[in-house]
């Protein structure tokens, strides 16, 4: 199946997000959690979020240091783990 790939660069993006170090082997039970969390703390705060959820990670021996939220057009309060972050602005490749 053939990809549609394309460069952009975008802005810096305002985030809700859930920080966390997850073994490889849990990874796919952390990240419904973490969005469920996340989208949880926006709905009770009344935020929208302005783009699909994503996950950033780094692989630290046998473990990632995970990040998922989404995307939204100001600041969440912190509210249990969700706490504001942000992507950073630059060239990305995008896919579908």
């Amino acid at each position: 199946m053939p990809y549609d790939i394309r460069s952009e660069v975008l802005p810096e993006q305002l985030t809700a997000v859930i920080t966390g170090t997850v073994p490889l082997a849990e990874v796919g039970l952390w990240l419904p959690i973490a969005y469920d969390e996340v989208f949880a703390a926006l709905t009770r705060q009344g935020i929208e979020p302005v783009g699909p959820p994503f996950a950033r990670y780094d692989l630290l021996g046998d473990r990632f240091v995970m990040e998922a939220g989404a995307p939204i057009a100001g600041q969440v309060v912190p509210e249990g783990r969700v706490v504001p972050g942000s992507l950073p602005s630059g060239p990305v490749a995008i896919t579908t």
